[in-house]
């Protein structure tokens, strides 16, 4: 019976033996467990594929060909020192370390590490997981961040925007030179705007040299790029004959290269091309960023064309801006020049004249009469223009004295000129209750009077009834001088305003055209607006804005 036991418990600990081992070689994290002289003893199908090295190849071997060689005497040291002392250290803990492939790559780790014991020989086993995928998902993200922060922050004139960019990009991920190329489509041609270098002095050949190069579709890496219009991958620059400037890499020792179109719109602005001293690897997280990299860098090309073209738009508006201020004073000059000397000599004709008229008129014979009649008449309608140009020159050129204007008052003096129009037409002026406003006295009275004068000139049948009225808005009063007269055309509405904008026969009402013309100069000159509302036969609305005491009391407010 006991034998029997025995047998049976020497069969079950054989079966668990073999179940813990294919559950140990059917995970993917290398499981590795070595002795007390750093030996390898165990080395599962997980160890395989993290490592490179067969089962075969690795038991027997020494633990630091898992290393780099840079912490190997550290590993013994602390191996000696563990056995000496008993000291765990890292024992039961987990920590991130380099380990080292067969084929010489270094790759980041996490390893747990644990002890045990068996027929009072001492042994120790690692768990290792393979975190460089997650690393360098880390790293891309922390780069795409990093170039997100300086595009989004950058002003589109900073010339220091792409190399920071460059720099920042390709010292994150390792590489040794970064260029941008920009695409000169009238020459056709691809044109080095920036480039980074890690280390100038050693890299000054490859530099040269593409500073040197323009390269057309299809010529070297960023003319392949242009051509195929995607991401090129070149795991050896070297090694590949297409491309430009291989002695120049292969002299500076650079190898692995990507390039990258600069899509803005959907059209190629430019190209991004990268170089390292490896051997390039080019993963599908990589592709990813670097692409999500030339679409930003594409919208920022996009917006700095944008900006660029809004400014330059803005400086030729200002530019035409100045020139029609410019040309509209010196028409303001010549207006009040030549109307100011055309006054004597139209004095001396229109003396001549009337002389004439008085001496002559009868003497002759009618016809001669009538053309005297024309002279005179002529003379007075030229000498009402001069006199209208005058009045519109001053109201561009004069000085002007702002304050607090009582607009009751002012309706009060414009009734009061106007006393013989009232009663010749029958009239009346209603005012209801008016406020303060911010003008000129004499020019607030001056659109005043004109604009009431206008109702009373152009009645309907009816008596004139002219109302002045005032609202407020932000700001600002709206001043309204609403008639009962004959009303305008909408077609006519913005001729009224015009210099010399007549919408009657001169026969049927005397007038030069300037009065309204006026009126908007001198409302404009007080940063207002003024505009017209009518319908024939029912009369018309004249709207101006001026700013409000309170408005003017807080500005100077701020400003104090």
């Amino acid at each position: 019976m006991k034998g029997g036991g025995e047998s049976t418990f020497g069969a079950d600990a054989h079966v668990s033996e073999r179940r813990f081992e294919a559950v140990i070689h059917s995970i993917d994290d290398a499981v590795v467990a070595g002795d007390a002289q750093s030996n390898i003893v165990f080395w599962n199908r997980g160890a395989e594929k993290v490592f490179g090295w067969t089962e075969e190849e690795a038991i027997g071997s020494p633990l630091t060909m898992l290393m780099p060689e840079r912490f190997r005497e550290a590993h013994l040291a602390g191996m000696r020192r563990l056995l000496d002392s008993g000291e765990p250290h890292i024992i039961g803990t987990t920590v991130t370390l380099d380990a080292l492939r067969n084929d010489g790559t270094e790759f980041p780790m996490e390893l747990t590490l644990g002890r045990w014991v068996d027929e009072e020989r001492e042994y120790f086993t690692g768990v290792i997981h393979d975190v460089s995928e997650r690393e360098r998902g880390e790293r891309y993200l922390a780069t795409q961040l990093a170039v997100t922060g300086i595009l989004v922050e950058a002003e589109t004139d900073d010339p220091g925007v792409i190399p920071r960019l460059l720099s920042t990009f390709a010292s994150a991920m390792g590489w040794q030179v970064g260029e941008l190329w920009l695409l000169d489509e009238k020459a056709g041609v691809l044109r080095l705007e920036s480039a980074w270098h890690e280390d100038e002095g050693a890299t000054r050949a490859f530099r040269d040299a593409s500073a040197a190069l323009a390269p057309g579709r299809g010529e070297g890496l960023a003319g392949a790029v242009w051509e195929q219009g995607a991401p090129v991958h070149v795991p050896d620059f070297s090694a590949d004959s297409r491309l430009l400037r291989q002695a120049e890499a292969a002299a500076v020792g650079l190898h692995g290269a990507i390039g990258l179109p600069v899509l803005a719109g959907g059209l190629l602005s430019g190209v991004l091309t990268f170089y390292s001293g490896d051997v390039g690897q080019f993963d599908e997280g990589l592709v990813v960023m670097m692409e999500t990299l030339s679409r930003q860098l594409g919208l920022f090309f996009r917006r700095t064309r944008a900006e660029r073209a809004l400014a330059a738009a803005t400086a030729e508006l200002r530019q035409h801006a100045e020139e029609l201020e410019r040309s509209n004073a010196d028409l303001e000059q010549f207006a009040y020049v030549a109307s100011h000397d055309l006054s004597e000599p139209l004095r001396t004709i229109s003396g001549f004249v009337q002389l004439l008229s008085s001496r002559y008129r009868g003497q002759l014979d009618d016809q001669a009469d009538q053309f005297i009649d024309y002279v005179v008449d002529g003379a007075a309608r030229m000498r009402a223009l001069i006199d209208g140009l005058l009045l519109y020159s001053r109201a561009s050129s004069m000085e002007q004295d702002r304050r607090p204007v009582p607009l009751a008052q002012t309706v009060a003096r414009v009734r009061s000129s106007l006393g013989p129009a009232l009663l010749e037409s029958g009239g009346e002026i209603v005012a209801e209750e008016l406020p303060e406003v911010v003008a000129d006295p004499t020019q607030l009275e001056q659109i005043l009077q004109n604009l009431i004068a206008n109702a009373l000139k152009f009645r309907g049948a009816d008596p004139p009834e002219v109302r002045v009225l005032a609202a407020r808005e932000p700001g600002a009063w709206r001043v309204t001088v609403q008639d009962n007269g004959m009303g305008i055309e909408e077609r006519h509405v913005e001729k009224a305003f015009q210099m010399f904008g007549r919408l009657n026969a001169r026969e049927a009402y005397a007038g030069t055209g300037i009065g309204l013309a006026v009126c908007k100069r001198v409302v404009e000159r007080h940063g207002g607006r003024i505009w017209l509302e009518s319908e024939v036969g029912r009369g018309s609305a004249f709207h101006f804005t001026l700013a409000d005491v309170e408005a003017r009391d807080a500005a100077e407010e701020v400003a104090r």
